[in-house]
């Protein structure tokens, strides 16, 4: 199931503390020495196990990873700010 406009509202706090801590691991990887475009492709990779993990299918995972990048867009065209 795609994430939709009241599901992002209702799990906004969830998603802002996910934000904090997979920013804070960007960081400390960076500091390392680790290019900014990897830590990017290892968390999209990351984004797509945990979707395999809840939906149990590939196909279904990335159907769902788009569809909440469509949301993200949609939000962000709309003027909305994206969570800190």
């Amino acid at each position: 199931m795609p994430m939709h406009d009241d599901e992002y509202a209702r799990i906004k706090p969830v998603i802002e503390m996910g934000q904090r801590l997979h920013i804070s691991l960007q960081h400390q990887l960076v500091e390392k020495g680790v290019q900014p475009i990897d830590v990017l492709i290892a968390a999209t990779w990351s984004a797509f196990h945990l979707a395999k993990a809840v939906h149990g299918s590939p196909t279904l995972a990335i159907s769902w990873i788009r569809d909440t990048a469509d949301v993200m867009e949609r939000q962000l065209m709309e003027g909305q700010a994206a969570p800190d």
